[in-house]
């Protein structure tokens, strides 16, 4: 398996938030992520790229262990911050830096991470920037892009290290529905090239169009994890049935 997930759990204090949650994504695969509010869905995407430090479990990436080693003991915080850097991250609130333009907000970490020259790491950007459809707003300020653009712009500033795998967390959380589509059809695209993709959303016809996988998570345990067919033609799952038919 490309990406394999083993027993994660994570508690905070004594909410048990993740529990023994496995999964496994092959190379070029799709999942989406769904499940009622708190059910432990942005934490588990955190948790695969160490952003939050799993209790426990193991997390490996195309044969190698990602921070902790295989027998369960966490490694250094420079190893860490190494191997996250094949994960890219999306969140809900854009993150962009405000004080500089939308391309340098894209070549910052490929300069300063990854030690790549600044005109490379230019050319790369307007080739994402074009990809993602904002080549004309390259030397616009965050504040001067409506949500749709920011985000947009951050899933290029995402996509220039280089990622093996991309992690969103609800990427249309944040915007209003005009501008959902724009983002949903940037993430459509990459799936079409074959990026391997783990997706938090609400967004439950977007899940069923764009993915290989479905996962429902519900109080930190896994409720299904199989294939989207699968996963929406089979009704005997109660605690499914109910939450896809409340109206989401």
């Amino acid at each position: 398996m490309f990406l394999s997930i083993k027993n994660l759990n994570k508690y905070f204090g004594n909410n048990h938030v993740l529990n023994n949650v496995s999964t496994d994504l092959k190379k070029g695969e799709v999942m989406s992520i769904i499940g009622p509010s708190g059910s432990g869905k942005s934490t588990f995407l955190k948790c695969i790229n160490f952003l939050e430090y799993p209790t426990s479990g193991s997390v490996n990436l195309n044969g190698e262990y990602i921070g902790f080693n295989q027998n369960g003991k966490l490694m250094s915080e420079n190893i860490i911050h190494k191997q996250r850097k094949k994960f890219g991250m999306v969140f809900q609130n854009f993150n962009l830096f405000w004080h500089i333009n939308l391309i340098e907000n894209i070549i910052e970490a490929p300069i300063r991470v990854l030690k790549i020259e600044k005109n490379k790491a230019i050319s790369i950007a307007e080739d994402l920037l074009e990809k993602v459809g904002l080549i004309d707003k390259r030397f616009n300020f965050p504040k001067k892009l409506s949500g749709g653009q920011q985000q947009r712009g951050a899933i290029a500033r995402a996509l220039a290290m280089n990622p093996e795998v991309m992690l969103f967390d609800e990427p249309t959380s944040a915007l209003d529905p005009e501008t959902i589509n724009e983002v949903l059809k940037v993430i459509e695209k990459l799936a079409s090239d074959g990026m391997s993709m783990l997706i938090v959303t609400h967004e439950i016809n977007f899940a069923k169009k764009i993915s290989n996988r479905i996962m429902m998570l519900d109080e930190g345990k896994i409720v299904d994890d199989t294939d989207t067919d699968s996963f929406f033609s089979s009704t005997s799952n109660k605690r499914k049935f109910s939450f896809l038919n409340q109206g989401h």
